[in-house]
């Protein structure tokens, strides 16, 4: 009687491990091609009554989108309930995360639009309750790494077949690649994030035939990504190995990492006043290191959200309360003389701290920061610990993440929005959760 019980808590065990594998896979296929693929028009292509149709859509939210994402959330709440005491124990180390997912559903009493900000909200709190409901349910750590390995591969495998079947819907009117989405930054980034998923593949298979596919395969994902022409994801897909390669040479001697960055900090600031000490003004500093001192226009853009962020700098208006509301948009708020295309067609302040200050003012953004440096302490801790070749692709890949949105964030919006950096940020933090706990981390 003992073994036949056994024998059906392992038959169960093993029902809900392949839920959690299917489940994590169509996810991760449903974030990367959608529903309406090759959408053939980016936002800036659109006429002025298409663009009001389009931000009304997005301020009441697409009901497909809603359905689906409500699906895979109550799949991955049954996965939570399933391995209760686990799910407790994460959710228990987890608290910067929670905290800052209370602020925000709190920020929906200051809101000045409350039915976007609570849509929104539930969002972010669907997007936690799939991450852990993945992370508890999926059987190791090394499976995980494995299907996003597989899902990006075929992602990206349409991707390029669109360029080259579907030239006019896969590349816009400049002839840069778009692939399955509406603007070259998004392919740019889903490139530059399979470029990074499939090295550490890379580095970790053992058979040289996969190895051989896999190098033909980056091969061909670099070259889409150079035809997005996303300035962003190329440099951060070419400086993130190296990034990588030095934050594990010094990762396990944490003193020799910390007297590092303080030399390069120092180094940073000797070089600038160097720089203004010799009669070099901002502007010259920049057009010098970057070549365009405005950020492709960026600079009147974080102009105007400054202004938004002084209306209400402590606790900022609220929770996705910011743009595409339905309303008039930020510039035409907070306004600025000078109102070109780019500005008036912004979704965000292509700048992730900025989209966080004036939304959740300098208490969600430091908030924000304590979730960040849990995520940094932990992944140092998994990086220090003995962690068994089973764990290390993905340890290996939420070092990838971090040091890809950090930067990313500068010049773009990926905290907080409805993207797959965001969802896999959040999905890493509670895998690296697992990765250090020491009831958590068994047979992971």
């Amino acid at each position: 009687m003992k073994t036949s019980a056994l024998g059906l808590l392992s038959e169960q065990r093993s029902e809900i491990i392949s839920l959690a594998v299917v489940t994590f896979f169509c996810l991760m296929l449903y974030k990367m091609i959608g529903l309406s693929p090759f959408p053939g028009s980016a936002l800036a292509d659109l006429s002025e009554e298409e663009l009001v149709y389009v931000k009304e859509q997005i301020s009441t939210g697409n009901i497909l989108n809603q359905v689906v994402w409500v699906f895979f959330t109550v799949i991955c709440a049954y996965l939570i309930y399933k391995n209760a005491n686990d799910s407790i124990t994460l959710f228990s180390a987890s608290v910067p995360l929670l905290l800052l997912v209370t602020y925000c559903v709190l920020s929906i009493l200051w809101s000045p639009v409350p039915d976007v900000a609570f849509r929104r909200v539930v969002e972010l709190v669907f997007t936690v309750i799939v991450a852990a409901g993945v992370a508890i349910g999926t059987p190791s750590a090394r499976m995980l790494h494995r299907i996003l390995f597989l899902a990006t591969g075929i992602g990206m495998a349409v991707n390029i077949l669109g360029v080259f079947l579907l030239p006019g819907l896969a590349k816009d009117a400049d002839g840069n690649f778009t692939g399955l989405y509406t603007h070259k930054n998004l392919a740019g980034y889903w490139a530059m994030l399979s470029i990074c998923i499939w090295l550490v593949e890379l580095r970790f298979s053992r058979k040289f035939s996969e190895r051989v596919l896999i190098l033909i395969a980056l091969c061909a994902w670099f070259l889409f990504l150079l035809g997005t022409v996303s300035k962003t994801s190329i440099a951060l897909a070419i400086i993130a190995p190296f990034v990588l390669l030095f934050f594990q040479s010094f990762a396990r001697r944490p003193e020799v990492f910390y007297i590092f960055l303080l030399s390069l900090a120092f180094l940073i600031c000797a070089t600038l006043y160097g720089f203004f000490v010799s009669g070099y003004t901002l502007v010259e500093i920049l057009t010098l290191l970057t070549g365009d001192p405005t950020f492709t226009g960026r600079d009147l853009l974080w102009g105007v959200i400054f202004r938004a962020v002084s209306e209400n700098p402590v606790l900022g208006v609220g929770f996705g309360s910011l743009w595409n509301t339905g309303g008039l948009n930020p510039i035409e708020l907070f306004g600025t003389t000078y109102k070109s295309q780019f500005l008036l067609r912004a979704n965000s302040a292509h700048n992730g701290y900025l989209d966080i200050l004036a939304t959740l003012g300098a208490l969600g953004l430091t908030l924000f920061l304590i979730f960040l440096y849990t995520y940094i302490r932990h992944l140092l801790i998994a990086v220090q610990s003995n962690i068994d070749e089973n764990g290390k692709p993905a340890l290996q890949f939420c070092s990838y993440l971090l040091i890809i949105s950090i930067p990313y964030n500068v010049t773009e919006t990926s905290f907080f929005d409805n993207n797959i950096l965001w969802f896999l940020l959040i999905l890493c933090y509670f895998v690296l959760v697992r990765l250090t706990h020491p009831r958590l981390r068994v047979n992971f």
